[in-house]
Formats: C-alpha cells, structure tokens, sequence
C-alpha cells in the first residue's frame, strides 16, 4: 500500500550505511558495550529566538572513531533517544555494525543503552519513548521484500539493559518469512506497552491457520501487536487492516482501513482510539478510492492529525478535539511521503523521502500559522514531544548531517 516510501527509505539507508560483504558483530547473547559511544564534541550550544520558536544548539554528526550520531525520539521527561549507527569505512552488500541505542541530555554525553546483539548486522527502523521508558524496532533485512522484526524496551521496571520483548520468529512460531513492511509510523510507546505493525498474509498469524470468511485471500494485510515493555506477556493482536500505532495523550491512535480486509479498491477509512479495552472512532472518513490513502496519523489528548494524499498530492489535516471538521492544509509534497509529528501546541512536518518541498514546517494550533524551520536536503523529519522538537540541519550531503533541538513557546 505505501510500498514506494518504504522502498526509498531502505535504499537511502543502503547508501549511506556503510556496508561489508560479511558482517562483522558480535554472536549474538551479548551485550554492547556502552563505553566506546560516548565520543565528545557532539553538542555545540547555539541559542537563538525567532518568534516563538528557540533554537537551543545543534547535536549529532560525525563521531570520533566512524559512524554518526542523530535523534531518533524524544520523550516526555525531557530527554532524547539518541542512535549511533558504526561505520568502518568500507563497502559492500550487507552492514558493517548494529544501530546503538541511549539516552541524551543536553551538555551531557549520551548514555548508551546495553542490548541483546541480534545474529546479524541490524539497523534501526523506528524509536519512540515516554517517561523513563524506550522501546526500538530493529530488523537485519537489506531485502526489500522482507523484515525480520525485532522489537526492544528498556524501562525501569526492567532494569538498565534492554530486552527483547517481541521477534518475527517468536511470535509466528514456524517458517514464515515476513513480509517487508512499509507502513510510515510501524511504532508506538504508549503508557508501559509498546504497539508495532507487520504486514503479512492473513493465514500466517499463529491464531489464523486457516482462512477465515471475510478475508482476501490473495491480499496481504497490515496487523498492529502488542507487547508490554517489561516482557512479562507474550505478543497479542490488537487490530487486523490496521497500520500506523501512534500515542495520543496516553491512549493508542491508529488508522483502520477496511480495503486491507475486503480486497475492494474502495472503501472507509477510521482513525481509531484505544485505551486497551475499548475502541472508540475518532473519525470516519469518506469513503475513498484506490487514488487516495491516509498515510500516517499523530495526536495528543487535545488533537489528532494525520497526512494523505489524493490523486498523488499530499496534505495534512488537523482535527481538535472540540471542533467538528478537520483543517486541511494542501502541501507541495507529493506522493504520500509527507511525515508528521505532533507537539502538545504544534505540528510539524517534512517531506520524508520523497520530492518536492524541501522545507520543514511547523504549524501552531491555536494561531493557525505556519512557521518555517528550514531545509533539508537530507531525509525530511521533524521529531516532536511536548514544547520541544528537533529537525535536521541542512548540508551539503557530504557528511551526516546535525540536528537542531528547539522549542516552541507560544
């Protein structure tokens, strides 16, 4: 369904990974050493006001040694999930070195994350955090027709190291490959359960092993699971024709899509909420066709958003919860790459992997206006938590790009 994103994504991870014709990680069972991550230099204060909106320094790039460092989340108790990706300079088909993970202060060195090493050279997919909490979704798939899905927290509750508290192969139980999945948000941490989708065929689920009335039986679908991040419970289903978990308040989001289980072109699309026993629909499009489809969806306890695209132009809608029709903002992006992410009074936008408008944005809720961070000729992403974002610096594409860490103050 947004197979074309998923697809540039993974080739812009291939070219700028560096690669190795054989991996080079631990066995797996051991744990990464925290002590050779923590390189200096990796903050540079730099505040500046502009408006409402504070620039408080830049963070990330290159590092001592290879690799380069970025943020991957931010969470609600004012700290940054921090991703450091290996490099050791040479080339070839597969990775050199697995995606390490830690928490990020400003002025502070990151304080890297100990974690089960998979079998394989692995690469981060997705991250998110709340509170003290962090769960990340790695795979060690260069295929760009399967993921072999790993799901990690780290927690208080669980200790300093991470776990793993989800895989393909333990949740399927048997020999089944997964299929690649391209949904644009595939992670969420909401409360103390981490939510994730997949994207598979109907009769491979471990509780579907023959198939059932309703279902297309030659159309894959996407499933969103769930798994407490303290692994005391084993992965359940939480929705079928279903994609894009994201937290909302402290309740779960996600968009239900009838097409994913009819195998019709056509059909109603809900963003759907949760608070674990009881679903209620937040909003119930119209119904769509094959030319249109809700790309990704964010919210918090006074709003939701989400970004579409109709007949290959994309745009963002911004539905709060005291009002009854969503505003919607036309973008100059096109074929459903925009990504989204939402502030406690913003949201902010880029254009992900796709062509088009190169700048970020930001749009205040109460004010209606529309502010520009800047450009990028990298990945278009913002990531935001509460009053604070950060988004990537412009450069010239020769090295890894900085992030700018902000805030946005009305």
């Amino acid at each position: 369904m947004m197979r074309s994103y998923r697809w540039a994504l993974a080739l812009v991870v291939l070219i700028a990974a560096p690669a190795c014709t054989a991996s080079t990680s631990d066995p797996p069972g051991r744990e990464v050493s925290a002590s050779g991550r923590t390189s200096t230099g990796l903050w540079t204060p730099t505040s500046s006001t502009d408006g409402d909106l504070t620039r408080l320094g830049l963070y990330g790039g290159p590092i001592e040694g290879g690799g380069s460092a970025s943020i991957a989340a931010i969470s609600s108790s004012g700290r940054f999930v921090t991703s450091i990706r290996p490099d050791t300079g040479t080339s070839g088909p597969l990775l050199t070195g697995t995606t390490q993970m830690g928490w990020w202060i400003p002025g502070e060195e990151p304080a890297m994350i100990p974690a089960p090493k998979p079998p394989g050279a692995s690469q981060l997919v997705a991250a998110d955090a709340y509170d003290d909490a962090v769960i990340w979704r790695e795979t060690r798939s260069t295929n760009l027709e399967a993921e072999d899905w790993r799901i990690l927290a780290q927690s208080p509750s669980g200790g300093p190291a991470a776990q793993v508290i989800a895989s393909y192969d333990d949740y399927y139980g048997a020999d089944v490959v997964p299929m690649f999945n391209d949904d644009r948000h595939p992670l969420a941490l909401v409360e103390d359960r981490a939510y994730w989708s997949i994207r598979d065929w109907p009769t491979d689920a471990p509780t579907a092993p023959e198939q059932r009335g309703g279902l297309y039986p030659e159309r894959p679908t996407y499933r969103i699971l769930t798994a407490p991040v303290d692994g005391s419970e084993k992965t359940s289903q939480v929705a079928q024709g279903a994609y894009g978990p994201a937290r909302a308040g402290d309740r779960l989001i996600y968009i239900a899509d009838d097409r994913l289980t009819s195998g019709r072109t056509y059909g109603t699309p809900r963003i759907v909420e949760t608070d674990g026993s009881r679903l209620r629909t937040l909003y119930r499009f119209d119904a769509l066709t094959a030319s249109t489809r809700i790309t990704m969806t964010c919210g918090t306890s006074t709003y939701i958003a989400w970004a579409a695209t109709r007949n290959g132009k994309d745009e963002i809608n911004i539905l709060p919860r005291d009002e009854m029709h969503p505003r919607r903002i036309p973008l100059r992006s096109a074929g459903g790459s925009t990504e989204i992410s939402c502030g406690d009074r913003f949201i902010a936008w880029g254009r992900g992997s796709g062509r088009g408008d190169a700048t970020l944005y930001l749009y205040d809720i109460a004010s209606q206006k529309k502010t520009e961070l800047g450009a990028t000729r990298a990945y278009g992403r913002v990531r935001a938590q509460g009053d604070t974002l950060a988004y990537p610096k412009k450069t010239d594409g020769s090295r890894p790009g900085r992030w700018v860490v902000a805030t946005w103050r009305p």
